[in-house]
C-alpha cells in the first residue's frame, strides 16, 4: 500500500487527538455492563450470558444490550430482554445524534461504550459466558491505577505487521488484546475512547491491517501512551475434537490472581435451533442448555419482519436466481445461485456451488461448499425448499425464490425466458460424487470399464484413482471399482470417506480392465484388454517392471520424463500413452478460506508473512531431511516466516524416525530449528474436501525431491495460486517453467539416502536428480524477502489445461484408440 495512504490516515490520526473533546463532567455515571447482540444469533448468546449473570451469579449492575436497527430485534427480543432487567439500545437511533462514519458489528463496541450512559463499563462479547460475578473487577489494583484493563489473546502482533507503522506506534512485544471483555473507566480513557473509534469508523482501511476491532482498542491506547492493566495469565483455549482436528471454541480468560472469570465462546456460538457442542473444560454448559431450552418455549428465533438484506444495486432485471436464505435462528441473506452452479454475491465458504439430484423421485436441492455438502432442501407446498445443515449446528434451513420465476430457474436449469439447458439434476459439482448421471456413449456403445486401484487412503495415487472414477462416472462410464491394498497407503477414517465408491463394487460388462497400481502390482484379467496407468520418479524402471509391463496391452503414463525412464530401459514406445493428471480450480483458488492452523506457540499461522507449504510420504525420493537442511541454514528466529511440513503416516514408525534423523541433521549442521524461523509439522490425515484449505494456508509451495511421477500437490497449489518453488527435472518441467515458478538447478546423481547410505528398490541401482540447496537457499530468502511478491503464478496455465475434465477426456480417448484398434467394444 503506497505511503501516501498512510500518510492520510497519520494526518486524519492527529486531527482527532487535536481536536478530541474533554469528557463530559456530568454526562456519565454510574458502573454498567455493554453487550452488543444484534440478530437471532447473537441475541441467543446474549440471553445465555444475561442468565448467568442475573439468575447465576446474582449480578446486579444495570446492563444495557445494543443492537443495530429493527431488522437485528424486534419488539419480542425487547421484550424478552426486559425481562431480565435489561434495556435494549438501537445504536442507529443514537447514530441520529452522535453521527459515526462507519457502524457495523465491531465497530459498534466502541460506539456503545462512548454512547451508554455508564461512567465505567464492562463491555462484554454476546457469545461470552462469565463464571464469575464481574463487578469485583471495577476494585482491582490495576484498574484502580489505569482506568482500563484488558485481557490478552493468543497468539501475537509480527514485528512486520503493518499495523505498527500505520499506527506509528513501535513495535512491542506483548500480548494482542482479546477484546470479549474490557474494563473501561471513561472518564479517565476518553481521549482514547475516541482515538478507538476513529479507528473503527475508518475500518474499511484498519481492518485491512488487523483482525477486527481489538487491535483498535491496543493500537489506540499505544498512541496516547494511555496506561492499561492486563492480567499475566494467558487464556487458555478450550478445545474440541472435529474431523478436521482440535478446534478452539471458547478461550477461558483471567483475573489478575489466575482464577477463571470468562469463557468467550468465539468458535462456538450458541444456536436456538441446531446443535451446541459441548466443549470440553468448559464450565456451567448444562445450565447454559437450561436457558436455551427457556428460549425455545419463548421465541421462535426469528426476527419479525426482517426481510434479510436487500438486492445488490446491480441486480439484473430478471430476478429469477436470487433467493432469499434463512439459517433460522442465526441469520439470512440473499443468495444468487448462477446457470453454471455457483453460488455468486452472498455466498460464503459454506456456500460455493448448487445442484440438484434426485431422491425417492423428487428432487433435492443440495448448497455445497469448500468441503462438503452444507445442506440439502426439499420443495414443501408452500413454495419453500427446507431442510437442515448436514454439518456443524445442523440448524434448519429455508430458501425461497425472490420471483415466481424462482422455482424454475432451480428445477429447469434456466429461468422460463431462456432456453433450456436440460435439468440440473444430470450435472454435479466439484468434489462430490455424481448423482443420477446422464450415460454417455463411447463408440456409440453403452461405456463401462473395470477399475482397478487403490481408492481408500490418503496418498495421492488413491486421490487421482477416485478423480479418474467420479469423472468417468460424469461421462456416463459405469464402472466396477476393485481395491487394490497391496498399495499399502493408510487408510481414510470412515468419516472422511466417500461412501459412494463403496457403492461401485458390482461387476460391470467390460471389455478392459484400467489398472492404477505399481508395474509389478497388475494382475492382467484374461480375455480383457489389461491397461496400467501408472508412473516412476527416477531415469529408468527396474529391468523387472519392463517383463511385467510386457504381459499387458497399454502403459499410460502422466509426463514426458516418464515415457523416457520406460522408453530407455527397453519397453516399446508404441505401447505408450502420455494423459497429464488433472486438478479441479474451482475447488483450488485463491478465494478458498484457510485452513485454521496454529504453531506450537499458539499463533495463528495466518500471521506470518511468508507461509511455506509442503505436501509429502516420509520417503528417502521426497528429500525432507534436504529441504529442512535448507530451511535452517537460510532462515533465522527473527524472520516473518513459517515453514508448514504436511507428512503422511506410511510407513508406521516413519514420523517418529524422521525428528531422529532432524536431530542428528541439526547437529551436523550446528544450528537448532530455535534459531530457524519455525516449522509447523502435522500428520493429520485430511480427507480431499478439505485440502484446498491446506493449500489457501499458504503463500508458497515449496519441493525439494529428488523426482516426480506428477507432484499432485505442486499441481494443486499452483492452481490455488501459490508462488511455487521446485526442482528442474522430471515431470515438474511439464508444467512448470522459470515464467511463473522459482526452479531450481538439480542434477542425476546415483539414488541413495541422504548422508550416501543405499537406498532400496525399486530406486536400487537407479539414478534420480539432487536439487541445488545453494539456490534453494537463495529462492527461500527471496521468498522471506518479499521480493517474489506479485510475480506470476501458473494458476491459469494449469486452470486452463491441467482439469480432471480434460485428462478425462484423454483417457477415454486412449481406451477408445485400443478398443478400435483391437476390435473390442468397451
Amino acid at each position: 500500500m503506497p505511503r501516501s495512504v498512510y500518510a492520510r490516515f497519520h494526518r486524519m490520526q492527529d486531527e482527532i487527538i487535536r481536536a478530541a473533546m474533554p469528557y463530559p463532567e456530568g454526562r456519565f455515571e454510574g458502573r454498567g455492563i455493554v453487550v452488543c447482540a444484534g440478530g437471532p444469533r447473537l441475541f441467543t448468546c446474549a440471553w445465555v450470558g444475561i442468565n448467568m449473570l442475573r439468575r447465576v451469579l446474582g449480578c446486579t449492575l444495570p446492563i444495557q444490550v445494543w443492537y443495530l436497527g429493527p431488522e437485528e430485534m424486534d419488539a419480542r427480543m425487547v421484550a424478552l430482554l426486559g425481562t431480565l432487567g435489561v434495556e435494549c439500545v438501537d445504536a442507529y437511533e443514537v447514530r441520529i445524534g452522535p453521527p459515526a462514519r462507519k457502524l457495523g458489528g465491531w465497530e459498534c463496541k466502541p460506539y456503545a461504550i462512548l454512547h451508554s450512559p455508564f461512567q465505567e463499563v464492562i463491555l462484554l462479547d454476546a457469545d461470552n459466558v462469565p463464571i464469575v460475578e464481574p463487578t469485583f473487577l471495577f476494585e482491582t489494583e490495576a484498574y484502580r491505577e489505569t482506568g482500563a484493563v484488558f485481557w490478552p489473546d493468543i497468539g501475537g502482533l509480527a514485528p512486520r505487521s503493518t499495523i505498527w507503522a500505520v499506527c506509528r506506534v513501535p513495535y512491542r512485544r506483548e500480548p494482542p488484546f482479546e477484546s470479549g471483555q474490557m474494563v473501561i473507566d471513561k472518564a479517565r480513557s476518553w481521549k482514547a475512547l475516541a482515538l478507538t473509534m476513529h479507528l473503527n469508523e475508518h475500518s474499511d482501511f484498519y481492518y485491512q491491517h488487523m483482525n477486527g476491532d481489538k487491535e483498535t482498542f491496543h493500537m489506540a491506547w499505544r498512541m496516547l501512551d494511555q496506561p492499561y492493566g492486563m492480567p499475566p495469565h494467558p487464556p487458555r483455549p478450550l478445545r474440541s475434537p472435529l474431523p478436521a482436528g482440535q478446534v478452539v471454541h471458547a478461550l477461558r480468560q483471567h483475573d489478575f490472581q489466575g482464577r477463571a472469570v470468562f469463557q468467550h465462546r468465539l468458535g462456538a456460538k450458541w444456536i436456538l435451533r441446531g446443535v451446541n457442542c459441548a466443549v470440553p473444560g468448559f464450565q456451567y454448559h448444562e445450565e447454559c442448555m437450561g436457558f436455551l431450552r427457556e428460549l425455545a418455549d419463548r421465541w421462535d428465533g426469528r426476527v419479525a419482519g426482517d426481510g434479510g438484506s436487500p438486492l445488490p444495486s446491480d441486480t439484473p432485471a430478471t430476478p429469477g436466481r436470487w433467493f432469499r436464505y434463512v439459517r433460522v435462528s442465526s441469520d439470512e441473506r440473499r443468495l444468487e445461485l448462477l446457470p453454471d452452479h455457483r453460488i455468486g454475491r452472498g455466498g460464503s465458504r459454506c456456500e460455493r456451488r448448487w445442484r440438484v439430484i434426485m431422491e425417492g423421485g423428487s428432487p433435492r436441492l443440495e448448497i455445497l461448499g469448500d468441503r462438503f455438502v452444507t445442506c440439502r432442501l426439499a420443495r414443501h407446498a408452500d413454495g419453500v425448499w427446507r431442510g437442515r445443515w448436514l454439518r456443524f449446528e445442523r440448524m434448519p434451513v429455508e430458501l425461497t425464490a425472490l420471483s415466481p420465476d424462482g422455482d424454475a430457474w432451480i428445477v429447469g436449469g434456466e429461468p422460463p425466458a431462456a432456453p433450456s439447458t436440460g435439468p440440473i439434476g444430470k450435472a454435479s459439482c466439484a468434489g462430490e460424487a455424481p448423482i443420477d448421471a446422464v450415460y454417455l456413449r463411447v463408440n456409440g456403445q453403452s461405456g463401462a470399464l473395470t477399475v482397478r486401484g487403490p481408492y481408500k487412503g490418503a496418498s495421492g495415487h488413491d486421490h487421482h484413482v477416485r478423480e479418474f472414477v467420479r469423472h468417468l462416472a460424469r461421462r456416463g462410464i459405469r464402472q466396477q471399482l476393485i481395491d487394490v491394498p497391496e498399495w499399502g497407503s493408510r487408510e481414510l477414517p470412515p468419516r472422511s470417506r466417500d461412501p459412494w465408491f463403496d457403492t461401485l463394487g458390482a461387476p460391470v460388462e467390460s471389455k478392459a480392465v484400467l489398472h492404477f497400481c505399481m508395474p509389478h502390482q497388475v494382475r492382467p484379467a484374461r480375455g480383457r484388454l489389461n491397461v496400467n496407468y501408472t508412473m516412476f520418479e527416477a531415469n529408468r524402471i527396474p529391468g523387472s517392471w519392463v517383463r511385467h509391463n510386457l504381459r499387458h496391452d497399454l502403459v499410460i503414463l502422466p509426463t514426458a520424463s516418464s515415457r523416457e525412464a520406460w522408453v530407455e530401459s527397453g519397453f516399446p514406445a508404441e505401447r505408450i500413452r502420455l494423459c497429464p493428471l488433472g486438478v479441479d480450480p474451482a475447488r483450488f483458488h485463491p478465494a478458498v478460506e484457510p485452513l485454521p492452523l496454529d504453531d506450537r506457540q499458539g499463533r495463528p499461522v495466518r500471521e506470518y508473512r511468508t507461509r511455506v507449504l509442503n505436501v509429502s510420504e516420509i520417503s528417502p525420493r521426497k528429500n525432507l531431511l534436504g529441504l529442512l537442511r535448507v530451511w535452517l541454514r537460510a532462515t533465522t528466529r527473527d524472520d516473518d516466516a513459517i515453514l508448514i511440513l504436511k507428512v503422511g503416516r506410511q510407513p508406521p514408525g516413519c514420523t517418529v524416525l524422521l525428528m531422529r534423523d532432524l536431530d542428528a541433521l541439526e547437529r551436523a549442521i550446528g544450528k537448532t530449528r530455535r534459531e530457524s524461523a519455525p516449522v509447523l509439522f502435522s500428520d493429520q490425515v485430511l480427507p480431499d474436501p478439505e485440502m484446498p484449505s491446506l493449500f489457501a494456508a499458504a503463500t508458497h509451495y515449496w519441493s525439494m525431491s529428488h523426482g516426480e511421477g506428477w507432484d499432485q500437490p505442486m499441481v494443486e497449489a499452483g492452481a490455488t495460486g501459490l508462488r511455487l518453488i521446485a526442482p528442474m527435472h522430471s515431470a515438474y518441467t511439464a508444467y512448470l517453467d522459470a515464467s511463473v515458478a522459482r526452479m531450481i538447478p538439480a542434477r542425476l546423481v546415483p539414488a541413495r539416502l541422504d548422508g550416501g547410505g543405499r537406498v532400496g528398490p525399486p530406486f536400487e541401482g537407479m539414478e534420480w536428480w539432487e536439487p541445488d540447496e545453494e539456490a534453494a537457499g537463495e529462492a527461500i530468502r527471496e521468498a522471506l524477502s518479499g521480493a517474489d511478491h506479485g510475480s506470476p503464478t501458473p494458476r491459469a496455465r494449469i486452470a486452463a489445461d491441467l482439469t480432471w475434465e480434460k485428462a478425462t477426456d484423454r483417457l477415454i480417448a486412449i481406451l477408445d484408440e485400443l478398443h478400435a484398434r483391437h476390435g473390442r467394444p468397451p
